[in-house]
C-alpha cells in the first residue's frame, strides 16, 4: 500500500535491526511494531528519540491493544501516534505521506538554518579578523598620536583611505576660496599671498591640507605652526605650499609621495606621517592635482601640491574615480 503511494519502503526483521537502520539512513519516517522480537518498538522508539541524530525522525507505533496504558506508553517513548489494529489503511497512507511531507519540509528549514548559521559563524571569524587586523595597524601608529582629537583624526584618515578605493565613488569638485579654507585650521596659519580660488572637492582639500599641515608641524623641531603659501604655475594651476623650520633630514615616509599605489594601500601604513602622506596622495590624484616635498637645511621642510584654478563656467563638476592613479612626476617632489 506504501509502494503504490510512491514511497520507498525498507524493512527490518527485529527492533534491534529497526533501530541500526535507521540510524544509517535516516529515513523520513519509522513505523514500529509494539510487538517485535530482540527488542520491543517501544524500546526501540525510545533509542531513536534519546539518540541525536534519529530524534526528529517521527515514529508510529503499532499496536494490537487499544488499553490506554499501551498508547501512552508510545507516547511517553516519543512516537508521534499510536494506532490499533485493525488498521484504516486509508486513512494510514494519508497520515504517513503528511508526516514525511513534514519531515522533507523540516529538513530543507534546517539545511537553510545551517547554511545561516555558516554563513554567521564565517561573517564573525572575518569581523574578528578585520578588527584585529585594525588593531595592529592602529596600535603601529597610536603610540605617536598624544590626544582623542589626534586619534579621531587618525581614523578618520584611515576610514578616508578605504572610502577613496570603492571604484564608485565620487568627487565633487567646485571652485573653493583658499582663505576660507585657511581659516578652518589651526594647525598651520595664512601667509599675505594666501589668496585665490582652485577647483577641488573642499573636505577632501581642507582634509589635504590639516594632514599636511600636522605632517610639517610634527617634523618641526621647533614646534611652530606651518604657514601656507600660494604660488602660480601657469594660467590654469596654482601651487599651495605648506612651509615649516626643518632639520632637512629626508624622513623615509616622504616617499609614499612618489608612490603610485591604490588609495586601499594606504590601510597598510606603518606610522601616522605615512598614513597622512598616502591620504594626501590619493586626495591628488581624485582631484587632479599633483603633490611633493622639498626639504633641506636651508629652506626647511616645504609640502606642495599643484591643482586646476577655479573656472567658473564649468563648474560644479561631479568627477567619478577609480583606483587608478594619474601620472606623476616623481623627480620634482625632492
Amino acid at each position: 500500500m506504501l509502494r503504490k503511494a510512491g514511497h520507498e519502503v525498507i524493512l527490518a526483521e527485529d527492533g534491534l535491526a529497526a533501530v541500526d537502520l535507521a540510524s544509517e539512513l535516516l529515513p523520513d519516517l519509522v513505523i514500529l511494531s509494539v510487538n517485535l522480537p530482540k527488542l520491543s518498538g517501544v524500546h526501540a522508539c525510545e533509542r531513536l528519540h534519546g539518540d541525536r541524530d534519529t530524534a526528529a525522525i517521527p515514529v508510529i507505533m503499532i499496536s494490537d491493544s487499544n488499553e490506554p496504558m499501551a498508547r501512552t506508553q508510545s507516547m511517553e517513548a516519543g512516537a508521534v501516534d499510536h494506532v490499533c489494529s485493525p488498521l484504516d489503511l486509508e486513512s494510514l497512507r494519508f497520515q504517513v505521506s503528511n508526516l514525511v511531507r513534514l519531515r522533507r519540509q523540516r529538513r530543507v528549514l534546517e539545511s537553510r538554518l545551517a547554511k545561516t548559521e555558516r554563513r554567521e559563524r564565517m561573517r564573525d571569524e572575518w569581523v574578528t579578523y578585520a578588527v584585529h587586523e585594525m588593531e595592529q595597524s592602529l596600535l603601529a601608529v597610536v603610540e605617536e598620536t598624544p590626544s582623542v582629537s589626534d586619534a579621531l583624526d587618525l581614523v578618520q584618515s584611515i576610514l578616508a583611505c578605504g572610502q577613496m578605493s570603492h571604484p564608485k565613488a565620487l568627487v565633487t569638485l567646485r571652485s573653493c576660496e583658499l582663505s576660507k579654507l585657511a581659516a578652518e585650521l589651526d594647525l598651520a596659519k595664512a601667509s599675505s599671498d594666501f589668496q585665490g580660488e582652485v577647483q577641488a572637492d573642499p573636505e577632501m582639500l581642507t582634509r589635504t591640507l590639516r594632514q599636511l599641515a600636522r605632517a610639517a608641524w610634527d617634523q618641526s623641531p621647533q614646534k611652530e605652526l606651518p604657514t601656507l603659501h600660494l604660488g602660480g604655475q601657469g594660467e590654469d594651476r596654482l601651487t599651495i605650499e605648506v612651509r615649516a623650520e626643518s632639520s632637512g633630514i629626508w624622513h623615509e615616509s616622504y616617499a609614499t609621495l612618489d608612490q603610485g599605489c591604490t588609495a586601499s594601500q594606504g590601510l597598510d601604513c606603518q606610522n601616522r606621517l605615512e598614513l597622512s602622506l598616502s591620504f594626501c596622495k590619493h586626495a591628488m590624484d581624485l582631484m587632479g592635482g599633483t603633490i611633493g616635498v622639498n626639504t633641506g637645511p636651508e629652506n626647511g621642510l616645504r609640502f606642495w601640491l599643484t591643482l586646476p584654478a577655479a573656472a567658473p563656467e564649468i563648474l560644479p563638476n561631479i568627477v567619478p574615480f577609480t583606483a587608478e592613479l594619474l601620472p606623476f612626476d616623481t623627480a620634482a617632489s625632492r
